[in-house]
C-alpha cells in the first residue's frame, strides 16, 4: 500500500466518522444524557465540535514530526502558540461575544489557524531541507565527475520550480 492510498483511506474514514458524529449527534448524547435541555445544547456542541476533528490529527502530526526529527522548537512553537497565545484569548473574546457557544466554537478558529501554520512551518522546513540536498548533490556531481552542463542544469531546474518527487527520485537513483 503506498502513501497515497494510505492518506485517502483516511481521509474516507475521517469524514465517515465525522459525518455519523453530525448525523446523529442527538442519539448519542440522549445515550449519555436524561436532561432533554442538556441533550439538545449537548448535540449541538458536538457539532461544532466536528468540524475540526481532522484538523487536529494533522497538527498532532505536524508536531510529532518536528520531535520525531529532532527539531523540537517548531513543534514547541506551536504548542504554545495553539494552547497559550490563541486558545486563552480567544476564550475570553468568544465568550463575551457569543456566550457557551463561542468558547466551543473557539477552539475550532483556533485549530484551523494552528492547522495553517502547522502546514507553513513543515513546508518551509522541507524547502531548507531540499535546498541543501541539492547543494550536496551539486558537490556530488562535482566530485565525481559528472559536472555536464545538462545534469547541472536539471539539478538548478529541481531547485527553481521545488519537484520534491523528481529531487528525491534523482537523489535516490545517484547514491544506488
Amino acid at each position: 500500500m503506498d502513501d497515497s492510498s494510505l492518506s485517502v483511506s483516511d481521509i474516507a474514514i475521517n469524514c465517515g466518522f465525522t459525518i455519523i458524529f453530525l448525523l446523529s449527534a442527538n442519539i448519542l448524547c440522549d445515550l449519555f444524557l436524561n436532561d432533554k435541555l442538556l441533550i439538545k445544547q449537548a448535540s449541538y456542541f458536538l457539532r461544532i465540535l466536528c468540524t475540526y476533528s481532522w484538523v487536529t490529527g494533522i497538527t498532532n502530526i505536524v508536531t510529532n514530526y518536528f520531535q520525531a526529527i529532532g527539531k523540537p522548537l517548531p513543534s514547541i512553537v506551536l504548542t504554545i502558540l495553539k494552547n497559550i497565545v490563541l486558545l486563552i484569548p480567544a476564550l475570553a473574546i468568544m465568550d463575551n461575544i457569543w456566550g457557551l457557544t463561542g468558547v466551543i466554537a473557539c477552539q475550532t478558529i483556533v485549530e484551523y489557524i494552528i492547522a495553517a501554520l502547522s502546514f507553513f512551518l513543515s513546508d518551509q522546513y522541507k524547502k531548507t531541507k531540499v535546498v541543501k540536498q541539492i547543494s550536496a548533490l551539486k558537490q556530488e556531481t562535482y566530485l565525481i565527475g559528472l559536472n555536464y552542463p545538462a545534469v547541472l542544469q536539471l539539478i538548478d531546474y529541481i531547485q527553481r520550480t521545488c519537484h520534491w518527487q523528481l529531487l528525491l527520485h534523482t537523489l535516490v537513483s545517484k547514491k544506488e
